[in-house]
């Protein structure tokens, strides 16, 4: 059984730096993508993320929050499998091993980003996690800019960036039955203990060992 990983979504104010969670929660209602923890702190930082935001594609419906729990709930289980497959697919490996080589991991990073694409599945039975009510199909690198939705996650990706901490940013985008696209989830995670580490550099290798470990999960 996979080792799982918790994801703390931080609070979208830089300066905050809490979990955006508790009975204050709230989501900019434009883009959707960025939460805070209270109302003060979305106040402050409506100057820094108003040229940033864009309006979703659509208002979220039933589905769409249904699938939106799905590829959280798919995140927090194999986050580690996916931060490394970023690591991979974003070449950290050929960064020099100098001082330079955050400075140049910070560039490609902010502008460069993992997808992965999920799918709806039939109605499962009742009692069927969250993670399981989608299904893997592939992943490629995009740039942020091709990817508006992700201008929030950039965000957040500056902010542990200017804390010193490398980053690598993971969109998860859900499609229905028909292949339209539902939901898309981003995150930036800190890359922490893998900085240094030897990992294997083959994306093909890594998304393999997340496909054993999706088959795996009890």
């Amino acid at each position: 059984m996979p080792t799982a990983y918790t994801i703390t979504i931080a609070c979208g104010n830089p300066a905050c730096g809490k979990p955006a969670a508790g009975p204050q929660m709230l989501r900019c209602l434009v883009c959707l993508a960025k939460t805070y923890c209270s109302p003060a702190c979305q106040n402050a930082d409506r100057s820094i993320h108003s040229p940033h935001c864009h309006p979703a594609a659509s208002p979220p419906n039933s589905l769409a929050l249904t699938l939106e729990k799905s590829a959280l709930d798919f995140t927090h289980r194999f986050s580690q499998r996916l931060i490394l497959l970023a690591l991979a697919v974003l070449n950290h490996h050929k960064l020099p091993n100098s001082p330079l080589r955050d400075r140049i991991w910070e560039q490609q990073s902010r502008n460069n980003a993992l997808v992965v694409l999920l799918q709806e599945l039939p109605d499962m039975p009742a009692g069927t996690p969250d993670r399981k009510r989608v299904a893997y199909k592939s992943f490629h690198s995009a740039t942020m800019d091709r990817l508006d939705r992700l201008r929030p996650c950039k965000e957040a990706a500056w902010a542990i960036q200017k804390a010193r901490a490398p980053a690598v940013t993971i969109a998860l985008i859900v499609s229905d039955r028909g292949g339209r696209m539902t939901t898309m989830i981003t995150s930036t995670h800190s890359i922490g203990i893998y900085a240094n580490m030897s990992l294997n550099p083959d994306p093909e290798m890594n998304e393999l060992m997340l496909k054993v470990e999706i088959g795996s999960d009890l």
